[in-house]
């Protein structure tokens, strides 16, 4: 039988060969790597086999994104967040996985002799998945050990144990949510941040779910310091020589923040100052010896005592590891088992010149059982040495031996014990104190000679004594700042917050210093400006969870820990994160001009928003800025023979949008064409009709605009009115345009104007639109605000270069002069010191440019500005999942949690608190993400046969539906409008009697329960208008007389709860 064992590293491999051999074994033949297989016979639980010891060298999978998707600008940094993961062996690691082919191909078992840990887990999964791609039958075990020492490695051969799936499935959610959380911030801060700023050309900007929590604390810990005020305070000191020995006295009230007070009391000891003794008590004290050695308080106290940055000192204590001299250096166990062998590790260090007489004096009667800590994970014991120290080792190697073995021999140890003796004086009702120590044994002390414990002698007072104090003072002192973080001073935070693991807290350290988003000087931390701004920016963005603190990656530490308990399965952990962070990541795309602006103010540099814009200009797919966000109208693939133009905001809140039937999306084009009689100036379309079409009376290909002004798109595609009010009506906005077609950018004169003709449509029921001629003249740039008008001729500024007025009205002047930590490396936004800088610039627009849209001078767009109100803004809602509404009667769910002692108890569930409505909040939350767009459109397309119905629609554009209220109130009888979509969250809403529609067209939406109204039957061109307590009902009369004829229907309540209407006419 031949048994294949694999070892994590080939240091491991060689030592479980010279256990498992005995020192007898051969090599074949020598790998393409230079790494050697060994081979010896051995007699495996009874059964005699040929063993095969082999080694791979850390993890042989790489994950990463299909080659669609890999390359930084193959596609927006939000699709990484679904795009599907590919699993690769390493380019580096192919000859190590041809090697386990080989030797796995005639293997009846396979032993995996990787580290305990869940990466170990992990990494033996690989190798048993590479294994089995030639020998699927082979047989996998688990061989558990902590060090390579012959008893270690003989009982993990006797105790084989089978993969523990559930840490392997911990690790594989880790590593995805990694790197597509990672991998879309990053993607997205590095593009536009480049494009921001040219100073950060070339650099990466990071982010990690762990890096921007640890920059946090460093970046609080900074501004609590800059943001300091301090404070004065007065206390009171007490002085006493006696003995040869003088004894300070401290004050119960310790300091006081009032002088006038503080001095009330000090008068008052000074007239009575017979100071008597009210208690003298002698009592024994222990300084308790400290725990075995966990990773934590690797790299944290040896960061502290030894000067070494805790990533080296990770890296050191792996090297020692590998050549036997350690155990596993990642743990998290601070117990020793009750039958694990400690004196035969102490008889080790006999021998050693600095701390060999002590480990002497343990074996002869001084060793004491170790403190039991409250943490073990289980898999390895606390760090210990295995081996004497080498003569062979360098001077950092040597500190970390020798803190690791005084540590070890420490805990062998009894407590340090003294006698603390406690003094308590009164001085006119005030009690002072003092406090002095004597140490009786030193014990752990003598070889531990990292801790401290002072000793201070004090001499003998005996109750009911009275003295003079030698000195009495008033002293005045200020309070302080929080000294800046150290490393071991920031692994404990992160450690006591959830930030990483025992092995991964120096990584990420580390990450952030090569970001050069902290660095460090006399063993402080300090933030970089680029470090602050981006804290800072992230700090700025309204949202119901942060990045910049550690609550989020420490529920995924904790979701990670309960899958390994088997209390969550992977898919669950997955979907919800993914669901959380996607959530995220859309709030701040739409706000990341927050985070531009915080790094202006930091890095003081001024954005050059206009690049940004012009790069999405150059996608192929964006048509124009949507005019009711700050986000692009682009095409949108939905089926084979449907398409979607809509803004690139989320499904949910679609405000600009056109659906396209029966064309394939490969047969619509866009061209570098914009079209110049719309405000947004979009490009145009070229569209090859289908034959069906083209039988209907549509040109073969046609290239021209969507927004209305071409009387072949809106035949063709069936743009009415109301699509053309979506795409074009909105609130000017403060958002740049790309700049204008050159043809229009080289005209000579210094105010280029135009004439052209545009269409503009009538409001009819009829596919094809009335138009007439207007002379429509604008003034593309204009340095003037004089503008004549009449009542046939418009003049529209698009672009304003400069106002009379801009300055007097809209000037900011933002003065910063924050002083950091200055640390000069030759890069303008990583300088520490941010000098004091004056930026004058317009609060409404960037770089001097705003957007116009039919307004004469600045001042009348403020006040129009201020003064609009666009239904579809009014609208819009915020794509979270905040609590939604009840798809039966629209009212708020409540959010409550199972409390009961059952199978769900725990579980988040939604209930109606009117209707009764249920529903799982997973379950919810689930149906709501599948629906993509074909499922969101698809009632559209069932309901909207016509899309000239004029129907209104609600924001994620589906057609209404109406509904009467039905609770007693004011309103009861009332008509409303809301989304027919029970998944989407919409939240639209709207009183049908304040809107102008005709009356046919709400009732042709209401529900099917709704009952008609006793109303008389009228034409098809009546609206509804509501006017104080009275519903008005009007029709203009067709003819060209001036009489008109208006019906009035006054509202009356019958005995059922409807309206009613009465009818009176005049003329």
């Amino acid at each position: 039988m031949k048994v294949l064992c694999v070892a994590e590293k080939p240091s491991i491999a060689r030592g479980i060969t010279n256990i498992l051999s005995n020192g007898h074994w051969e090599t074949k033949q020598h790998r393409k790597d230079g790494m050697k297989n060994y081979y010896f016979p051995y007699n495996l639980n009874g059964e005699n086999c040929q063993m095969v010891v082999t080694a791979v060298i850390g993890h042989l999978m790489n994950y990463d994104f299909s080659s669609e998707y890999k390359y930084w600008k193959s596609c927006e940094p939000m699709k990484l967040f679904e795009a599907p993961i590919v699993r690769n062996v390493y380019k580096h690691a192919q000859f190590v996985a041809d090697n386990l082919r080989k030797e796995s191909k005639n293997a009846q078992k396979l032993i995996i002799w990787t580290d305990c840990d869940r990466e170990g887990e992990n990494i033996g999964s690989e190798i048993s998945d590479v294994c089995k791609e030639n020998n699927k039958y082979i047989d996998v075990y688990r061989a558990r050990f902590s060090v390579v020492q012959e008893r270690e490695i003989q009982n993990a051969c006797r105790r084989l144990v089978r993969l523990d799936m559930k840490q392997v499935d911990a690790v594989n959610v880790r590593i995805e949510l990694d790197l597509r959380i990672g991998a879309s911030f990053t993607r997205f801060q590095t593009l536009n941040f480049q494009k921001l700023f040219s100073d950060l050309n070339g650099k990466v900007i990071s982010f990690g779910t762990c890096q921007f929590p640890t920059l946090g604390f460093v970046v609080n810990r900074f501004l609590q310091i800059q943001n300091f005020v301090s404070e004065n305070f007065w206390k009171i000191e007490v002085t006493h020589n006696k003995d040869n020995s003088s004894v300070s006295f401290n004050w119960k009230r310790e300091k006081l923040f009032d002088r006038f007070i503080c001095f009330i009391y000090y008068e008052k000891c000074m007239k009575n100052c017979l100071a008597k003794v009210i208690s003298m008590v002698q009592k024994p004290k222990n300084k308790w010896k400290p725990l075995p050695l966990t990773t934590i308080d690797l790299i944290k106290l040896g960061s502290k005592f030894l000067k070494i940055s805790s990533d080296e000192i990770m890296t050191i204590a792996e090297s020692l590891y590998n050549q036997g001299y350690i155990s596993y250096p990642r743990t998290e166990t601070d117990q020793f088992q009750d039958d694990f062998d400690l004196n035969s590790l102490v008889r080790l260090q006999t021998g050693n010149n600095s701390w060999g007489t002590y480990a002497q004096s343990l074996l002869q009667g001084k060793f004491v059982k170790p403190r039991k800590g409250k943490n073990n994970d289980q898999a390895h014991p606390p760090i210990h040495p295995t081996k004497p120290m080498s003569d062979k080792f360098n001077m950092k190697e040597k500190k970390v031996y020798e803190f690791v073995t005084r540590r070890f021999l420490a805990c062998c140890s009894d407590d340090a014990k003294g006698s603390e003796t406690i003094v308590t004086i009164n001085i006119a009702d005030e009690i002072f104190t003092a406090n002095g120590l004597m140490i009786i044994e030193k014990n752990y002390l003598e070889v531990y000679v990292y801790d401290k414990w002072g000793e201070k002698s004090i001499p003998y007072y005996q109750e009911g004594e009275t003295f003079i104090p030698t000195k009495m003072e008033m002293t005045s002192g200020n309070t302080v700042p929080p000294k800046p973080l150290t490393e071991p001073d920031l692994i404990g935070l992160m450690d006591k917050n959830g930030i990483g693991t025992d092995a991964t807290i120096h990584e990420h350290i580390k990450k952030i210093k090569e970001r050069e988003y902290i660095y460090e000087e006399n063993r402080y931390l300090y933030p970089t400006t680029l470090g602050i701004a981006l804290i800072e920016g992230y700090n700025s963005v309204e949202s119901d969870v942060s990045l910049t603190k550690p609550n989020l990656r420490k529920m995924l530490e904790e979701s990670l820990q309960n899958i390994c308990r088997g209390q969550q399965s992977k898919f669950d952990v997955l979907r919800n994160d993914l669901i959380l962070y996607k959530n995220v990541f859309d709030k701040i795309s739409k706000e990341e001009k927050k985070i531009s602006q915080a790094i202006e103010k930091y890095l003081n540099i001024k954005a050059n928003y206009s690049a940004l814009i012009e790069s999405k200009y150059s996608n192929i797919e964006v048509i124009m800025p949507c005019p009711s966000c700050d986000e692009f109208v682009t095409i949108q693939h939905i089926s084979n023979n449907n398409i979607l133009i809509a803004c690139q905001n989320s499904i949910d809140k679609r405000h600009s949008f056109i659906i396209i039937q029966k064309i394939k999306y490969d047969s619509v084009k866009l061209v570098d064409e914009r079209c110049n009689n719309c405000t947004n100036q979009p490009r145009k379309l070229k569209i090859v009709f289908s034959d069906e079409m083209v039988n209907q009376g549509c040109p073969k290909e046609h290239t021209g605009c969507i927004c209305g002004c071409d009387s072949i798109m809106n035949s063709a595609l069936k743009i009415n009115q109301r699509v053309i009010n979506m795409i074009t009506e909105a609130e000017p906005k403060d958002i740049i345009l790309p700049p204008l077609p050159s043809f229009i950018r080289n005209n000579n004169n210094n105010n280029p104007s135009f004439t052209n003709t545009n269409n503009f449509h009538s409001n009819s029921n009829d596919t094809t639109f009335k138009s007439f001629n207007n002379t429509n003249t604008n003034s593309f740039y204009n340095n003037s605000n004089n503008n004549s008008s009449s009542s046939n001729t418009t003049n529209n500024s698009y672009y304003s270069n400069n106002f009379n007025n801009l300055n007097s009205n809209n000037n900011s002047s933002t003065n910063t002069n924050n002083s950091y930590y200055t640390k000069e490396n030759g890069s303008s936004y990583f300088n520490r010191n941010v000098a004091a800088t004056s930026n004058n610039y317009n609060t409404n627009n960037a770089n001097g440019f705003i957007k116009s849209s039919n307004f004469n001078n600045y001042n009348n767009y403020q006040a129009s500005s201020s003064s609009s109100n666009n239904n579809a803004n009014n609208n819009t809602n915020n794509n979270t999942f905040n609590t939604p509404n009840c798809s039966s009667c629209n009212q708020p769910l409540l959010e409550l949690t199972v409390t009961k002692d059952n199978e769900n108890k725990g579980k988040k569930f939604y209930k109606c608190r009117d209707c009764g409505y249920f529903k799982w909040k997973d379950e919810y939350i689930n149906e709501r993400n599948s629906s993509g767009i074909s499922n969101i459109l698809k009632e559209e397309f069932e309901n909207m046969n016509n899309l000239n119905d004029n129907k209104p629609r609600c924001n994620c554009g589906l057609v209404v539906i109406g509904r009467v209220v039905s609770k007693e109130g004011p309103n009861k009888g009332r008509i409303f409008l809301t989304c027919r979509s029970k998944i989407n969250n919409c939240k639209y809403f709207q009183w049908a009697d304040e809107i102008n529609l005709e009356k046919h067209i709400i009732e042709s939406c209401m529900d099917a329960s709704f009952i008609n109204h006793d109303a008389s039957s009228s034409s098809s061109s009546s609206t509804y208008r509501r006017k104080r307590n009275s519903q008005t009902y009007s029709s203009a009369s067709t003819s060209s007389s001036t009489t008109r004829t208006t019906k009035t229907y006054r509202k009356k309540t019958t005995t059922s709860g409807r309206r009613s209407y009465t009818k009176s006419s005049k003329k």
